[in-house]
């Protein structure tokens, strides 16, 4: 053992260099090997942090019919669940210049729970007309990107957006720029399709609740009690714990679709008995004004025939007054001729 010992260190002095060369090859490889091997769960744990810190949500629920304060209860007492936010959220168009870029506006809340956007740059938006913009970026390519905007510059979106009208999604066409952000919920260049433009959102921005123009919150957003309770998103558990509450919430939304079903259908009926009562009043006030309409035209029917013969009557009469006029002036006439010939006939006597 002892001359193996002696020989192994015997073949390294003569080839110092080459074991040297060796041995930094070796660490480099493990040095290389450690930081691969590290940088996912740093890159887990920053992210983590990130979206602890922010309370990004762990689902966000989405209705096209909208939901209704019943159905935001009903989630908000679903087991599991921590935290609830509903909200709004439109895809709407820019207008600048020729490119027409789509964003996706948000409603902003002062004392947001979830989602909580960092602020980069001015301030939080204090009145209705206000806007905060992504955080500046590259140019997309579209011609128009976040970065040419300034602080306090007017954004103005087109009035109509698809084949509906702009009024239908938010209360105003333009807002005053206050603010830069950087949301959680888009931590990639992607901002996710749309129906709206060429289908693909390119920025986002949010406005204050107030001014969207919707009957019902487009949105819920939720946190599991899961995060709640500080459990790693990238965890197993986690992982369970959110395909627990899809099924919920699979559930759930039959159960309050039913409701709202029938909800929507007393609704719809009360305004369809509504439209019928109006019919109804519209078809006797119809019916009444054919009735005084037909009486009035018998009144005027009966008046023409009477003014008719009234003035048959004073034809006749004219007609009787000129022949007895006619009558006297030709008596008259012999008269004055008969007179004529009597003072002619005196004279000459």
């Amino acid at each position: 053992m002892k001359a193996l010992q002696k020989d192994t260190f015997r073949e390294i002095k003569k080839s110092i260099n080459r074991f040297l060369s060796i041995v930094a090859i070796i660490a480099l490889g493990i040095c290389f090997f450690v930081g691969v091997k590290t940088t996912g769960p740093s890159m887990k744990y920053t992210v983590s942090e990130y979206y602890q810190n922010q309370q990004l949500m762990d689902m966000r629920l989405v209705s096209t019919y909208g939901f209704l304060p019943a159905d935001v209860d009903a989630i908000k007492n679903t087991p599991g669940v921590a935290t609830v936010m509903p909200s709004y959220s439109a895809d709407v168009i820019i207008e600048r210049g020729d490119k027409r870029p789509v964003i996706k506006l948000m409603a902003f809340q002062s004392d947001q729970t979830l989602n909580q956007p960092v602020l980069v740059a001015g301030r939080q938006p204090e009145n209705e007309g206000e806007i905060l913009l992504e955080q500046p970026q590259e140019d997309k390519g579209m011609g128009v990107s976040s970065h040419i905007y300034q602080l306090g510059e007017t954004i103005k979106f087109f009035p109509e957006v698809g084949d509906k009208a702009l009024s239908e999604s938010i209360k105003r066409d333009n807002f005053t720029i206050v603010g830069f952000v950087r949301s959680p919920q888009f931590v990639s260049i992607e901002r996710g399709s749309t129906a709206v433009g060429r289908g693909e959102v390119d920025y986002y921005g949010f406005i204050p609740a107030e001014n969207f123009a919707f009957e019902r919150f487009t949105e819920v957003y939720l946190l599991s009690q899961a995060s709640a309770d500080g459990i790693n998103p990238f965890s197993a558990e986690y992982e369970e714990t959110i395909a627990i509450l899809e099924k919920k919430f699979e559930g759930l939304g039959l159960q309050q679709l039913e409701i709202n079903h029938t909800d929507i259908l007393a609704k719809a009926q009360a305004e369809l008995d509504k439209g019928r009562v109006k019919y109804n009043d519209g078809v006797t006030q119809f019916n009444e004004g054919i009735a005084q309409g037909e009486a009035s035209l018998a009144d005027a029917r009966n008046q023409l025939v009477d003014g008719e013969a009234a003035l048959s009557a004073g034809w006749d009469e004219y007609n009787t007054t000129i022949a007895q006029t006619q009558a006297q002036l030709a008596d008259a006439q012999n008269q004055i001729r008969q007179g004529e010939t009597d003072l002619i006939n005196g004279a000459s006597t």
